[in-house]
């Protein structure tokens, strides 16, 4: 437990100065904690990527790197929502009911 300990402080210290904290770190906290034996790595998401299109450097006067995001589902997305196997994905990422709240309603 004192390992754990020292982790969380360490993270605590690094993550206060940086971008996008909750990106990885949880990750970091349960990989090195006394749960690491049964943290489940499996990947129940699914996340829509399309190329270039969440490409921007719309931070660039903050940072010195441009990042990708993955794009909002909209209605012509849901065909391939819906075509997913079986396989559970337990979290979609990302909806915004402001792009499209058809896809939405239709999901759920």
């Amino acid at each position: 437990m004192e390992r754990a300990s020292h982790v969380l402080v360490l993270c605590r210290r690094y993550y206060d100065h940086s971008l996008l904290s909750a990106e990885s770190y949880f990750h970091i906290i349960a990989y090195n904690s006394e749960f690491c034996s049964r943290f489940i790595s499996s990947n129940l998401r699914f996340a829509n990527w399309r190329g270039s299109l969440g490409c921007k450097c719309q931070y660039k006067h903050l940072v010195d790197w441009c990042g990708c995001s993955p794009n909002v589902f909209i209605a012509d997305d849901l065909r391939l929502l819906k075509s997913l196997p079986s396989a559970p994905n337990f979290f979609a990422r990302k909806f915004d009911g402001r792009v499209s709240d058809s896809v939405i309603h239709d999901c759920v």
